[in-house]
């Protein structure tokens, strides 16, 4: 579990319509599973869920080479 606090976020108003929840800090739960190999050979399986925030979409992307 980790707590995040966006200490550079810009709140924005649109002209109608809903408006957005402008929140900057939330909490992330993760559970996982890594795998390692004597051969070099690794993996994982992760599960992320944010809370507090409402339209973020977090990315990972990961290489090994």
């Amino acid at each position: 579990m980790s707590y995040q606090r966006d200490f550079r976020s810009t709140e924005i108003a649109v002209a109608s319509g809903p408006q957005p929840a402008n929140d900057n800090d939330d909490f992330m739960l993760g559970l996982g599973v890594r795998y390692f190999n004597a051969d070099g050979i690794t993996g994982n399986l992760e599960w992320n869920r944010r809370l507090g925030r409402e339209d973020f979409l977090n990315l990972t992307i990961r290489a090994d080479f």
